[in-house]
C-alpha cells in the first residue's frame, strides 16, 4: 500500500511567496515606466548604483534620485 505524504507547510509558503512576488512585479510594472521598471529590478537584484548607471547610460546620482522617487511611488501604492 502506498503512503500518502501531505505537502509540508514550507511547500505552501514557497508557493505563496512565488505568487506574491509575481503579483508584486505585475503591479510594479503597471506603476512604473518600462525604463524605471528595469532599473528597479536591477536595484532589487542588488546591482550597485555604478553598475546601474553604466547599464542605463546615466550617472550614479541620477540613478539614486530615480530609485528614491520610485520607492516613494511604490510605497504609496503598496502601503494603502
Amino acid at each position: 500500500m502506498l503512503e500518502h505524504n501531505p505537502p509540508r507547510v514550507a511547500d505552501y509558503q514557497h508557493l505563496s511567496a512565488t505568487v506574491n512576488t509575481e503579483l508584486f512585479y505585475e503591479n510594479m510594472q503597471k506603476l512604473l515606466t518600462e525604463e524605471d521598471f528595469k532599473l528597479m529590478r536591477m536595484y532589487m537584484a542588488g546591482y550597485t548604483y555604478r553598475e546601474m548607471a553604466k547599464a542605463m547610460d546615466s550617472i550614479e546620482s541620477t540613478i539614486g534620485v530615480r530609485i528614491h522617487r520610485m520607492k516613494k511611488v511604490l510605497q504609496k501604492y503598496f502601503h494603502r
